[in-house]
């Protein structure tokens, strides 16, 4: 049902927001407007979100998870993960990852 739909992603964002809690670290939900889309697909909206967020300049790394997402586990800082020459970590090398990532703001 689409309610047990809306309801999962509720309890992931409550999830990414209390990992995020726990971590010190911001939450944002980001919503993409049509004028923002600009006609493209759906998949775009992180595009416009990551790249409003980047532009504040206020963090270092950005983090970016599908609204389906889920944290199984709050122990483990996002910069665990990083690499001081990396600009982009995803799960699998070996593929495009776009459900959860981290990227570097460079300027």
């Amino acid at each position: 049902s689409s309610q047990a739909g809306l309801d999962k992603f509720r309890l992931s964002n409550f999830n990414t927001a209390l990992y995020a809690h726990r971590q010190n670290y911001a939450f944002y939900i980001r919503i993409a407007t049509e004028a923002q889309m600009e006609g493209r697909d759906g998949h775009y909206s992180k595009v416009v979100g990551l790249r409003d967020l980047m532009m504040t300049g206020w963090h270092t790394w950005v983090f970016f998870a599908d609204m389906d997402s889920w944290f199984t586990s709050f122990d483990y800082p996002l910069d665990s993960y990083t690499h001081p020459t990396a600009n982009l970590v995803m799960q699998d090398e070996s593929r495009l990852a776009t459900a959860a990532f981290l990227i570097r703001v460079c300027n």
